[in-house]
């Protein structure tokens, strides 16, 4: 195996390069809390149509199983046609 050093200029490329990542990572980072944010915002703002729905049509019993299982809620939000907003709202 051949070795050398490392010109300046390739070190410096090496470094810049890492540094490019770096910050890469950093805005993937900072990017995703804002998302993460905006998703369970929507995702609230869902789940309370729903419930203004079923209060609407007096089922207390489907508001009750509605906050704790998943699949009453996506059978609840089908019944209601509430299904896209879950993807796009």
């Amino acid at each position: 195996m051949l070795t050398r050093e490392l010109t300046e200029e390739e070190i410096a490329e090496i470094h810049f390069e890492n540094g490019r990542e770096e910050g890469r990572e950093e805005g993937r980072k900072e990017g995703r809390k804002p998302g993460r944010k905006e998703g369970l915002q929507q995702g609230e703002d869902h789940l309370g149509r729903l419930i203004q729905a079923l209060m609407a049509d007096n089922r207390l019993d489907d508001v009750k199983a509605a906050s704790s299982d998943a699949e009453v809620r996506r059978r609840l939000y089908q019944e209601y046609r509430m299904e896209e907003e879950e993807a796009t709202d």
